[in-house]
């Protein structure tokens, strides 16, 4: 790894180097905190993370003044993750229930993402070969295979994908881009399950959208999913479909962009039911006001080997009104939502029905302001929400103050005090009131070396001190015909 840095290094100091351009990103993040066991014993736990990007850029012909044309041109994009930890979280079973060998690990390194791809070759295809990450309005998938994107006349675009899912279980797979509903368990009493959880799973998709057109944006998918078995019983298939679904989204910009329209569902296949939509509209209307009404559909769906479909839950239909307005240093906000959930009876149950059975409601409303201070920023957000579910309320104070300086390089302090209650309508006893009070500072040495140091410390009748630091050290380099450094523009803690 240090000799592939050196060798990037060396490339981007040479003259040859305007010939491309390279990208280094590096974070690393270390923190120390205690968690309650279940024996009621605190358990220490470190931890530090280092992030790692490498990318390569504008590898194809150049016109005559050094600058890359629209076609025919290729990069490389690698992202990694390694994690340690230091403490005694890993030996803890009585915390997570969970055994050591398969989720929780001393260290770790993981592979986000890493391919080589080209845009508009021979002017109509994109290509990404690799381990890559695909998202939608709904959703994303991470794979190791091949994607193409290929450009019609006819301001239509032809996608096809296809790969290996990740699911976690090779070495370094990481468990961000895990299918819901599964967990790698390592149960060795189990052993056949243990192997399913390790089966390959091919996946492929075909997609059309539309491009280059100035009023709509259109894409519809087509996505599938397999499993090997692991052991096959008599008469059993040797694969099986863990995850089928069709997609739809849609979106608009219509009077110059005084209005905004999008769309979206998708069906499962698997499960046989319309499990996503979304639909919604925003006004930018004269006087820097906004408004944004939306719609959204909710029925949870998991991977076809995943337990959770035995429990799956009723779908639930939300709307939302919101209403922001900028004007100079100032930003206002406020949106209000209501939430319907479907209760339907458990079939062959035995059991007497609550006497509120039906559809259940919950609702709330939140309201902020932040003003640019010029040197810093103050926030102040504030929310309630009620109904099916428990109440939460609380308010959230938040800041950011230049004192050397300026973002680029220089030192800056923020801080944040939020106060929250909640209280839980089937367990009366999950109730508090808690008070956060988090501070920190950033220190920028040069234009794309910062360094972050923020503490907090959280208490409530749960807790008497929920004490937390966290440091953060982000390297942010671009080498190539117009290397710099580039820093955080805002503060890193009081976002």
């Amino acid at each position: 790894m240090r000799a592939l840095v050196a060798f990037l290094l060396l490339l981007g100091s040479t003259r040859d180097a305007r010939a491309y351009d390279f990208e280094l990103n590096a974070e690393t993040i270390g923190q120390g905190y205690q968690l309650r066991a279940g024996d009621d014993t605190l358990v220490n736990r470190r931890r530090l993370t280092q992030y790692l990007g490498l990318h390569l850029y504008n590898l194809g012909p150049k016109d005559l003044y050094g600058r890359p044309l629209e076609r025919n041109q290729f990069y490389l994009s690698i992202s990694m993750r390694f994690e340690a930890e230091l403490g005694d979280f890993t030996q803890l079973r009585e915390l997570t229930g969970r055994t050591p060998q398969r989720e929780l690990y001393d260290d770790r390194l993981e592979l986000l993402y890493a391919y080589i791809g080209g845009r508009a070759v021979a002017g109509v295809l994109d290509f990404k070969l690799g381990r890559q990450l695909m998202v939608d309005l709904f959703d994303f998938q991470s794979f190791d295979g091949l994607s193409l994107e290929v450009h019609t006349p006819f301001n239509v675009a032809i996608e096809a994908w296809g790969g290996l899912n990740v699911t976690g279980a090779a070495p370094f797979d990481s468990p961000v881009y895990r299918t819901d509903g599964v967990a790698l368990g390592g149960n060795e009493r189990d052993s056949l399950a243990a192997r399913q959880e390790d089966a390959l799973q091919p996946t492929f998709g075909v997609a059309a959208k539309t491009f280059g057109l100035p009023y709509i944006t259109a894409r519809v998918s087509y996505l599938r999913t397999m499993s090997y078995t692991a052991a096959p019983q008599p008469g059993e298939a040797d694969t099986g479909v863990v995850d089928e679904k069709i997609g739809v989204t849609a979106r608009g910009r219509l009077l110059h962009g005084v209005l905004v329209p999008w769309f979206g569902f998708r069906y499962n296949l698997l499960a046989g039911r319309m499990d996503e939509l979304q639909a919604g509209v925003r006004a930018n209307l004269p006087g820097h006001h906004g408004l944004q009404a939306e719609y959204v559909y909710a029925a949870p769906t998991f991977d076809g080997d995943s337990i959770w479909n035995v429990f799956g839950a009723e779908a639930f239909n939300d709307v939302r009104l919101t209403y922001d307005f900028t004007q100079g240093r100032w930003r206002l906000l406020a949106r209000g939502f209501t939430r319907l959930f479907n209760d339907e009876p458990l079939t062959g149950s035995s059991a007497t029905p609550p006497a509120n059975l039906g559809t259940s409601m919950s609702y709330g409303a939140s309201a902020g302001a932040r003003v640019d201070l010029g040197r810093g920023f103050a926030r102040l957000d504030g929310y309630y929400e009620d109904g099916y579910g428990g109440t939460r309320a609380g308010v959230d104070a938040s800041g950011s103050l230049r004192i050397l300086g300026d973002w680029e390089s220089g030192l800056a302090v923020e801080g944040r005090l939020s106060y929250v209650y909640f209280r839980d309508d089937s367990r009366v006893i999950d109730h508090a009131h808690s008070l956060g009070i988090q501070a920190g500072a950033r220190y920028s040495f040069v234009k794309g070396l910062t360094l972050h140091l923020v503490i907090e410390e959280n208490v409530n009748r749960f807790w008497s001190s929920q004490f937390r630091a966290v440091a953060l050290l982000d390297v942010s380099f671009v080498l190539g015909a117009r290397g710099h450094g580039f820093s955080r523009p805002r503060a890193w803690s009081g976002q």
